[in-house]
């Protein structure tokens, strides 16, 4: 919920009271950045097109098997990527047009496919109106666990909310590539429904991902906000305060400069606690001069979330 009009102005004397006091390097900048109307998860980074997108949105959808090496083929794509041939042993979506069991087709690969893929086929714009139709195919690995993956996903036609809390029990898979893809899709869903499908996630694996070195650092940043989300709505008192308590733990932990996913904590901190999370993130010299200028950059993310989103708790 946005704020009324009536109480913009002292936010924004409260706001400027606190982003003042930041290093003027930082507001340089993070000025343009500032600017930009907020993603659907701001603590993500750049995530490509899910799995289930890619397939609802093709003409065609195939199991095949690689046939030959890959090779570079610029006249195929102008970037040069690695194209590799394929048969095609199973449709699991056409219009019976696009594409036939049996047939051989060129897709373009990111690299050597050995065995299985996946193939997703577009149409062609550079050859509109064809009968049958022009496609352009691309192949990802599968074996039969991705496969089985990529069939039961939920059709990107049904409510997000409702779709990320399938997604939500595939988080930290240990296929990589289903991992990935459950990430992919908070990362592009609103705020409101990741907020939402943050129930159906056990909290103690929240707590574990964000303390656990070998996590990836970018969903770190998505699994802090999910905590605080958590924390807020859990009817647990002492969950809510473990949940807390982790996300302190990992603010406070040391850290290298680089620290992807540490603005994605900071916002947890403020969902959890409101201005008490405020108060803390100020007794570790983050509302200061004293704080490194790379986590006052990523205070400056998370108070913009805050500003985008807590307006009732802050």
């Amino acid at each position: 919920m946005r704020p009324r009009a009536g109480g913009q102005m002292a936010r924004f004397l409260a706001a400027s009271t606190i982003v003042a006091r930041l290093p003027a390097l930082i507001l340089l900048v993070t000025a343009a950045w500032a600017a930009v109307p907020a993603a659907a998860c701001p603590f993500c980074g750049t995530v490509g097109r899910s799995l289930a997108q890619r397939r609802d949105e093709a003409a065609a959808v195939a199991v095949g098997d690689a046939v030959g090496d890959a090779v570079g083929d610029a006249a195929t794509d102008r970037n040069g990527t690695p194209s590799q041939r394929f048969q095609l042993d199973q449709l699991l979506r056409t219009d019976g047009r696009a594409a036939h069991a049996g047939e051989t087709v060129t897709a373009r690969v990111d690299g050597a496919v050995a065995g299985t893929a996946v193939l997703f086929g577009t149409l062609d714009p550079a050859a509109p109106g064809g009968d049958p139709p022009s496609l352009r195919w691309t192949a990802t690995p599968a074996d039969e666990t991705l496969l089985g993956y990529v069939a039961a996903a939920p059709p990107i036609s049904r409510p997000a909310a409702e779709r990320l809390r399938w997604f939500a029990a595939r988080l930290e898979h240990p296929d990589p590539v289903i991992a990935a893809d459950a990430f992919a899709e908070f990362g592009l869903a609103p705020y409101a429904d990741v907020r939402t499908a943050a129930a159906a996630i056990d909290p103690a694996r929240l707590r574990s991902w964000v303390g656990e070195a070998g996590i990836d650092a970018r969903r770190r940043g998505l699994y802090g906000l999910l905590l605080g989300v958590v924390a807020t709505a859990t009817r647990d008192p002492t969950e809510s305060t473990a949940c807390v308590a982790a996300l302190h733990r990992a603010i406070s932990a040391p850290a290298d400069d680089f620290r992807a996913g540490f603005d994605g904590l900071l916002a947890g901190v403020l969902v959890a606690e409101g201005e008490r999370g405020l108060d803390f993130l100020r007794t570790l010299g983050l509302l200061g001069r004293t704080g490194r200028p790379l986590d006052q950059r990523h205070l400056l993310a998370a108070l913009r979330f805050a500003w985008d989103n807590l307006a009732d708790t802050i």
